[in-house]
């Protein structure tokens, strides 16, 4: 369920094939069943808002650490993370998707960010001066 609804009383529909949690009569969460023990199941989505105040969780937190995102997405997240405030800025990403959705292939942040760093390459070696004697 949502980490909003952290530390409140939440009313839980268990049925049998779902269990769907209910907060001031809106459902705030709804996980696929699962039966056998000793079982913990993550929605990183709903996260989304601890990550909002803590991004490093992204790298080590138990619900992030085998998310399974969509290629574009896990592609940004890749290229994210050699910079030193690229957990931050991938969290503005994941921020956004709820609204707009996630990215598609030929929309790939990915994509743009390699056509931006090839258009300054070029941009280099046009103005490379040259010396000739």
């Amino acid at each position: 369920m949502q980490a909003t609804c952290a530390g409140k009383t939440v009313m839980v529909r268990a049925y049998a094939d779902r269990l769907s949690f209910i907060h001031n009569a809106e459902v705030v969460g709804t996980h696929r069943r699962q039966f056998g023990r000793d079982k913990t199941v993550f929605d990183p989505w709903h996260y989304l808002d601890v990550l909002k105040y803590k991004p490093g969780a992204l790298r080590n937190g138990a619900p992030f650490v085998s998310w399974d995102l969509p290629v574009p997405l896990q592609q940004t997240r890749t290229l994210l993370s050699d910079r030193c405030d690229g957990d931050r800025q991938f969290v503005g990403i994941l921020a956004a998707v709820p609204t707009h959705g996630a990215a598609r292939p030929s929309h790939s942040p990915l994509r743009n960010c390699r056509n931006r760093e090839r258009k300054l390459e070029d941009q280099n070696q046009e103005f490379r001066p040259t010396l000739t004697l």
